[in-house]
């Protein structure tokens, strides 16, 4: 389980960063020939390009691996992979450096480690840290990658079969484990979902007390990765889970932004010109196709030699997870995609939006009902009140503008409603 920080307020973020080149075991064939024109980023960014993520590769950071082209090399001791940057299928003139995050450096939030070393370009944060860190390491994000953050609290359905929301869990003495540094706890406690006397900082990311407790508890996790990883790949559970995003308890958030020290921002605004493009692309690109990159992540795991396990079940699973629960997703902001961009493909699995309504064991407690693109003065908002299921398949946040809050569901055990939110304060890509 991934111990990453969660999130909390919108707003909008880059990644890439330039850092030299990594000496490692060449995985790939030749690198590409040189592109020309727009994808020539040669004399325009650094070389390397140096992205400093916030976990081991994984389906969630598609976006940039999906811009690694063959021929890379893989530093494990530094957990880190290099090799040239390429946009569709053509070299831009200039390297991609990708580091890994979390355990890899300690912990350390990628706003920390930009300002230790300059030579990041890019550094991925949730937009919570953004906020979190802007008074003494301060920087801008320049593209979300993720619609929304798939972090979520999760726990067994066969032994709390009443929980369908985390309103749910706060009307029961439930302990609930979290990983001390994310904030959306102190959103959760003070806005009385849950209780402080029932949550406990010490999770670190092992299944143990989740296991041991025989389901009694409730942990942190990510929808695209604990319900495939505990009911697929830990024997001593295999069984699925439960579980609600924080986002939809009315935490707004936007996960993996991709973000520039602001005092580097009018250096970098001619590369980031070009770049930022190259990754909305790159994010349609993964989505559409994602075998290519899941393929270099999935290698790129194995060169770290057992730092993170990661499968091709779980990086899949996740890919599909992000499609079902729009964590990607068009949006009404037009910050996933520019003008030059192609929209995400229509089929098969543009997520719609339906009325709030719960989701048990994968079955939607009502039909969905769509809506496209909705203006922003209705944007489709978080239900207090809605819960998933490892197996569920639709998107389960209401719309405030079809359906009127006393049509939301509410929980046997609590009161919760439909959260009436303003859309998060969020812009296009100017770059």
């Amino acid at each position: 389980m991934r111990t990453r920080r969660a999130p909390l307020v919108a707003i909008l973020a880059l990644m890439l960063v330039a850092a030299a080149c990594s000496g490692g075991k060449d995985t790939t064939a030749p690198a590409p020939a040189a592109a020309g024109g727009s994808s020539d980023l040669k004399g325009v960014c650094p070389d390397p390009v140096v992205v400093q993520t916030n976990w081991f590769p994984q389906s969630e950071h598609g976006t940039v691996y999906q811009l690694l082209g063959p021929g890379y090399t893989i530093d494990s001791a530094k957990k880190r992979v290099t090799g040239p940057l390429v946009a569709d299928g053509k070299s831009t003139g200039v390297r991609l450096e990708i580091r890994a995050g979390g355990p890899a450096v300690g912990f350390q939030s990628s706003a920390a480690l930009m300002y230790q070393d300059p030579k990041i370009t890019v550094g991925m944060l949730q937009s919570d840290e953004i906020v979190q860190f802007s008074k003494k390491q301060p920087v801008l994000g320049v593209m979300a990658p993720l619609e929304l953050d798939p972090q979520v609290l999760m726990w067994d359905p066969k032994t709390h079969p009443d929980w369908n929301t985390i309103a749910d869990i706060g009307q029961s003495d439930a302990k609930v484990f979290y990983f001390q540094a994310n904030t959306y706890m102190e959103y959760l406690i003070g806005s009385g979902i849950l209780r402080r006397s029932q949550v406990d900082g010490s999770y670190d990311g092992s299944p143990s007390a989740f296991v041991s407790s025989g389901g009694k508890v409730a942990v942190q996790g990510y929808a695209t990765n604990e319900p495939w990883t505990y009911e697929h790949e830990i024997k001593a559970w295999g069984k699925p889970v439960k579980f609600q995003l924080i986002y939809d308890t009315g935490y707004p958030n936007y996960g993996n932004v991709l973000a520039v020290r602001a005092d580097k921002k009018d250096e970098l605004a001619p590369c980031l010109k070009k770049l930022v493009p190259m990754l909305q692309q790159a994010q349609v690109a993964f989505v559409g196709k994602p075998d290519t990159a899941i393929d270099t992540i999935l290698k790129t795991n194995n060169g770290y030699k057992g730092a993170f396990v990661y499968s091709k079940g779980n990086a899949r699973f996740a890919v599909d997870q992000m499609r079902r629960l729009g964590i990607v997703d068009n949006g009404d902001d037009s910050t996933s995609t520019s003008t030059a961009s192609p929209s995400w493909p229509a089929a098969p699995w543009t997520p719609t939006w339906r009325a709030c309504s719960a989701t048990t064991a994968g079955a939607p407690a009502s039909a969905p009902s769509t809506s496209a693109a909705a203006p922003a003065a209705t944007r489709p908002c978080s239900p207090r009140g809605s819960a998933r299921s490892s197996a569920s398949t639709s998107p389960s946040r209401c719309s405030s503008s079809p359906a009127p809050a006393a049509a939301c569901p509410t929980s046997p055990t609590s009161t919760a409603t439909c959260a009436r939110c303003a859309p998060p304060a969020t812009a296009a890509s100017t770059w």
